[in-house]
């Protein structure tokens, strides 16, 4: 991501849309819209007015993710009937989490002194690229992304639910992120990623009351060979060379052990949890203005 806060969560963006949310809740009415709307019939306007303009249910925050109105609108018209009730369920199972969401940020509010209580979550279908987004405004949770693309696979998916309240967490970091910002340089080099994303997770973590999964995998890696790994890492952090850490596909790091993918979300957790513990404070983590201070502290 460019523009406020550069590219920030893998598969998922942040993204500078000025989207301010007219209720701060959990939003869907983007997908209850398309279950009730043959857009093969609609003109490019009329598609982009009813479904990407920015009253339209969060879509305009996935602006910059599909080529244009009429690439979305192809994709839309190609949904099936089993990826459509997919994406419903997927739908219902966000809005039963409204209590969660508002504890979020409620807890977040209170441990960061950062008002959330206009942020509204949204759960769109988008372009098949992206699994959540924030803005300074809102969080955005790409749904054919996250739910698979049949019923059958929701419905074994017994923790979606749990999927879904960790994304949102984390999301709501990156909010808190924009609003503590008073940076005006968002070129961030590799350190400063890592550790943007590594402290949202480790923020969500606080917020939820049961574990945070979005990193097992990384974390089955990582915990091994922690010292192997810190140390690679630190070679390059200072650099704008984001490979094979963050947003790209990781090559084998040593006698053909290969690393999950971002695996510098893992690097950025340690360092945010070593952080806090040697006594650095949660909004300067957040707020990120002098990286290497708190690597330095982290590392200590």
């Amino acid at each position: 991501m460019t523009k406020l806060l550069l590219r920030l969560i893998g598969g998922a963006i942040l993204t500078s849309g000025l989207l301010v949310p007219a209720q701060a809740n959990i939003d869907v009415s983007a997908v209850n819209k398309l279950v009730a709307t043959d857009v093969s019939k609609l003109t490019s306007s009329e598609f982009e007015s009813q479904f990407i303009s920015e009253n339209a249910g969060g879509l305009a925050l996935l602006r910059g993710r599909f080529k244009s109105a009429d690439a979305l609108k192809q994709i839309y018209a190609s949904i099936s009937d089993s990826e459509m009730k997919a994406y419903q369920q997927c739908a219902g199972i966000l809005t039963s989490l409204n209590s969660d969401f508002s504890s979020f940020k409620k807890q977040l509010t209170d441990i960061t002194g950062v008002p959330l209580h206009d942020v509204t979550a949204y759960g769109v279908i988008g372009a098949g690229n992206t699994a959540a987004t924030a803005s300074p405004h809102a969080v955005v949770l790409g749904l054919e992304m996250l739910c698979g693309s049949t019923a059958s696979n929701l419905e074994q998916s017994a923790d979606i639910e749990q999927v879904l309240k960790n994304y949102l967490a984390h999301e709501l970091v990156h909010v808190t992120q924009y609003r503590l910002t008073t940076r005006t340089d968002f070129h961030f080099n590799l350190l400063e990623m890592a550790l943007l994303e590594g402290s949202a997770d480790y923020v969500a973590t606080l917020l939820l009351d049961e574990a945070f999964v979005l990193d097992d995998e990384r974390v089955a890696f990582g915990q091994p060979i922690a010292p192997l790994l810190l140390d690679t890492f630190s070679k390059t952090m200072h650099t704008f060379d984001y490979a094979p850490w963050l947003y790209t596909q990781s090559p084998e790091l040593n006698e053909g052990t290969a690393m999950p993918v971002d695996m510098g979300y893992w690097i950025g957790y340690q360092l945010a949890s070593r952080y806090i513990s040697n006594g650095g404070t949660l909004t300067t983590l957040l707020t990120l203005e002098d990286a290497t201070a708190i690597y330095t502290l982290a590392v200590q």
